[in-house]
C-alpha cells in the first residue's frame, strides 16, 4: 500500500510515537523508511541559552555542534528501532531551514507516498529541531498523513 514512507522527527514524545507507527507500517507493507530532522537557526535567545547549559555541563563547541549532535542522535535512535523491527530500506537526513516547508519539499522530491507525524513537538529550545508543525503538513502535503498522538 505504501512503497515510500517519510517520518520527521525532533525526539519529543509524540515524534517518538510517529516513529514507532511509521516502522510498524513500513514492516507491514515492506516499505522504504526516511527519518527527516529539520533544524533552524535558533534565536539570540535560545543561543544564550545553549551557551549556558554548555558552559555549566563542560560541552565544548559552538551551540550549532550540540544542536547537530541531538539531531544525529534523535535520526540514529529511530534508523536502529526500524532495523530492529526489519524494514530493510532505512535512510535518514538531517536538514536546515522553516521546518514545514522543508519537511513539505523533501517529501514532494522523496516522492512520499505517506507522511507520519507527531501531533506536538518540543519546547522553544529542543524545538529548534522541529516545533509543532503537523498542522500545517498536514494542511499543505499532496500525500496522506498520518498524525500521530
Amino acid at each position: 500500500m505504501f512503497k515510500n514512507i517519510l517520518v520527521p522527527l525532533d525526539g519529543s514524545k509524540f515524534s517518538q510515537q510517529a516513529a514507532v507507527a511509521g516502522i510498524d507500517l513500513a514492516a507491514k507493507y515492506g516499505s522504504k523508511i526516511h527519518f527527516l530532522t529539520v533544524t533552524k537557526k535558533p534565536s539570540a535567545r535560545v543561543t544564550q541559552s545553549i551557551r549556558r547549559y554548555m558552559n555549566v555541563e563542560q560541552i565544548m563547541g559552538e551551540p550549532e555542534d550540540l544542536v547537530e549532535e541531538m539531531a544525529r542522535e534523535v535520526l540514529g535512535k529511530a534508523e536502529r528501532h526500524a532495523r530492529k523491527k526489519g524494514v530493510k530500506v532505512v535512510k535518514s537526513t538531517a536538514a536546515s531551514g522553516q521546518p514545514a516547508r522543508v519537511i513539505l519539499d523533501f517529501a514532494k522530491r522523496s516522492k512520499a507516498d505517506l507522511i507520519v507525524i507527531g501531533s506536538r513537538g518540543l519546547g522553544e529550545i529542543p524545538g529548534m529541531l522541529l516545533g509543532s508543525v503537523s498542522l500545517k503538513v498536514s494542511s499543505l502535503a499532496t500525500s496522506p498523513c498520518l498524525i500521530v498522538r
